[in-house]
Formats: structure tokens, C-alpha cells, sequence
């Protein structure tokens, strides 16, 4: 009977050798050693292999790991790029915010300094004319008790009021203006020009007779009681060549629409300086002067001085003399065409 082999369990013998052994059974104990040794090897290559496939596909998880991580850091990377890039225009964004703010803060400092600047000259403003209001409603109402003093002194004194305004109407045509002297004396640059027409006003007066560039002062007293001028009026010229070339020209000429029975007289004043003259002038009566169109007219640059100038100009010449004589002795006597100043 044929002889059974011996096929080991533990590993699968290749079919070919199965065959084999099938077909040429070993007949010595030592080939079937040889055999266990084959398939021995056998089994140790199958077992290599598998531990090469395990160690290949370790390697290829292993790769592809490593992408992975590659990958993740350039996602990393990118982010971090961009994250920058965002702290960047943050901060960007944050000085200009805060350029902005300043601008802004200075802006609306500047804006805050020009409106109290504008409400303090309102305030200003508003106090100026406050004051000017109480001066005017003073002067009016001194001038209405002035006013009401004269009638009732009329009224209770008639006949001496007549004789005494005839007497001083006497001694005016006896006068025919103020003192003055017919030659001029050399550096006196202030005449008075007498035997002025009735009906010339003083812009009139100023227009035919007065050069300009010449004079810086001219005033033409006016009475306001009987609203009239008093005949003559008072001229300073910038120096003494000038006010004799005036003498000159105009002593003992007529005006223009006048009946030339009294020809001008110009003469020197007495007084001498537009400040001496301005300072006979009595204040309360100025803004009186002012609306009846005969207030003193000073002349600076060839531009003549505003009412508030010419205030502010006899504030200080009051304020350098001591206790302001002069200007009320020649203010009172402005009321009086009877009485004429001397300049």
C-alpha cells in the first residue's frame, strides 16, 4: 500500500509541491527533513513579507501624515499671514481714527474760541450801545429840563427877558462875532471866519471854502434853541502857510448865492489848535450837534472822525485838563447867539 507523507498543519504547502510529493512520495527519513526545512522557509519568507507590506504601509500612512501636517502648517502659515495683515490695517485704521479725533478736538476747540470771542464782542457791542442809549436818553432829558427852565423863567419874567435879549442883541451887532485879531501871527494856524451867511449849512460851507489836505479841524457853531448858526466859524489848518494863504484868499471875498452886504472877515482866533477849539465844545450837546448836521468836523488822513471819535477825543482832552473849565464856559454860551465864544 502506498505510504502516507507527513504535511505539516501550520502552513500550506504550494500546490505544486503538494503534486509532487503526491506523485514522488519520499522514500528516506531525510527528505522529509528537507522537506520541513522548505517548508520552514517557506513560511519565513511568507512572514518577512508581511512584516514588509505591514513596514510599507506603515511608511505610506507615515507619508501621508507628514502631508498632512505640511499642509495644516501652510494652512498655519496662511493664517498667521492674513492675521498680520488684519492687525495691520487695525492699527491703520486706529491712528487714523485717532488723527481723526484730534482734528476733530482742535476743530471744535477752535470753533469754541471763535464763539466766545464773537458772544464777548456782542456783549461788547451790546454794553457800548447800551451805554450810548443811557447817554442819549440823559442828554435828551437834561435838555428837556433846560428847555422847561427857559419857559417857565420866560413866563415868570417876561419884560426882563426882552430887555435882556435886546441888550445882548445889541452888543452882538456891536461884536459881529468873536474876538479875533486881523493879522495872523507867525506859527498860529487856527482863524475864525466871520460874517458866514445864514443860510450856508456847514457841509456847504465846507465844500466852497475849505481845501482838502489843508485843514484837519472846522466847526460852525450852531444854536440849538433857535436853530440857527451863529454867523462865523472856527478853522485849523495843518500849518501856519496854509492859513495865511486862506486869509489871503478869502478876507473880504463873498460867498456864492450870498448878497454880499457883509463880506467874509477872517481873522486869527484867539485860541489856537483844533484840541483848544474841541474843547470848548460841551459833550452833552454834541450828539444835538450831531442830528442837526453841525457837528465839528476833525479831519485825520483826509478822513473825517466818526461821532464815537470825536467823543472818545474830547473824553481825553477833558481828562488831561483839570476839572474841564474851558469846556463848559464856551458850551454854555453855544445856546446863546447873543453872547458869541472866543475860540
Amino acid at each position: 500500500p502506498p505510504r502516507q507523507t507527513y504535511v505539516p498543519q501550520t502552513l500550506e504547502s504550494p500546490p505544486l509541491m503538494q503534486q509532487a510529493l503526491a506523485q514522488y512520495p519520499p522514500q528516506e527519513p531525510w527528505m522529509h527533513a528537507a522537506v520541513r526545512e522548505q517548508q520552514q522557509h517557506q513560511h519565513d519568507m511568507l512572514a518577512h513579507r508581511q512584516e514588509l507590506l505591514l513596514l510599507e504601509q506603515r511608511r505610506q500612512h507615515l507619508i501621508q501624515q507628514q502631508r498632512e501636517w505640511q499642509k495644516q502648517q501652510q494652512l498655519l502659515l496662511q493664517r498667521q499671514q492674513q492675521y498680520e495683515l488684519w492687525d495691520r490695517r487695525d492699527q491703520i485704521q486706529r491712528q487714523q481714527l485717532e488723527h481723526l479725533e484730534h482734528y476733530r478736538q482742535q476743530h471744535q476747540y477752535q470753533q469754541q474760541a471763535l464763539l466766545r470771542e464773537r458772544t464777548e464782542q456782542m456783549q461788547k457791542q451790546r454794553l457800548e450801545q447800551l451805554q450810548l442809549y443811557q447817554y442819549q436818553q440823559q442828554q435828551h432829558q437834561q435838555l428837556q429840563q433846560l428847555q422847561q427852565q427857559q419857559q417857565h423863567h420866560r413866563q415868570d419874567q417876561p419884560e426882563q427877558w426882552l430887555q435882556s435879549s435886546s441888550r445882548s442883541s445889541n452888543s452882538w451887532r456891536s461884536q459881529s462875532g468873536p474876538k479875533a485879531f486881523d493879522v495872523i501871527q507867525p506859527g498860529a494856524t487856527t482863524l475864525v471866519v466871520r460874517n458866514v451867511p445864514r443860510q450856508y449849512t456847514q457841509e456847504e460851507f465846507v465844500s466852497q471854502v475849505c481845501i482838502d489836505g489843508q485843514w484837519d479841524y472846522f466847526h460852525l457853531p450852531y444854536n440849538i434853541l433857535h436853530k440857527r448858526i451863529l454867523g462865523y466859524a472856527f478853522i485849523n489848518f495843518v500849518s501856519y502857510d496854509s492859513a495865511v494863504a486862506f486869509q489871503q484868499k478869502w478876507n473880504g471875498q463873498c460867498l456864492k448865492g450870498s448878497s454880499c452886504r457883509k463880506p467874509l472877515n477872517v481873522a486869527m482866533a484867539a485860541s489856537q489848535g483844533w484840541r483848544d477849539c474841541l474843547v470848548r465844545v460841551k459833550s452833552r450837546k454834541v450828539h444835538h450837534l450831531a442830528k442837526s448836521g453841525y457837528l465839528p468836523i476833525i479831519q485825520k488822513d483826509g478822513v473825517w472822525l466818526s461821532l464815537p471819535q470825536i467823543l472818545e477825543e474830547m473824553a481825553v482832552l477833558r481828562a488831561s485838563m483839570s476839572g474841564g473849565q474851558a469846556s463848559d464856559e464856551a458850551s454854555d454860551d453855544e445856546d446863546t447867539p447873543d453872547t458869541p465864544p472866543e475860540a
